[in-house]
This record gives C-alpha cells, structure tokens and sequence, in this order.
C-alpha cells in the first residue's frame, strides 16, 4: 500500500483492535495504535490533537 500510494510510512495512522497488526504496523514505520471502541479511537486522535472539540 505505502509503495502504491508513494507515502512515507511516518505520515500513516493506523488502527486496529489486533495487537499484532498494530505492531506490525510499528514496525514498518507507521504510527500504529490498538483501540477496541469509537470512544478510544477519538481519545487517540484528541491525544495527537487531530480532533476539535
């Protein structure tokens, strides 16, 4: 996907409720997060300040 789009893999975000795609994500460079919920999803973007309000 990174090399069809021709993007950086810093410049992704992914998520995923499988711990072990999020940490294959981590290893390939992309900011990879676990969350299981709409909620912790938003909390995720809040942190990193991707949201308002």
């Amino acid at each position: 996907m990174l090399e069809t789009l021709e993007i950086e893999p810093q410049r992704v975000l992914f998520f995923d409720d499988n711990p072990v795609n999020v940490e294959a994500a981590n290893s390939m460079g992309i900011l990879g997060r676990q969350v299981c919920s709409f909620d912790q999803l938003k909390e995720e973007l809040d942190g990193l300040g991707l949201t308002s309000g």
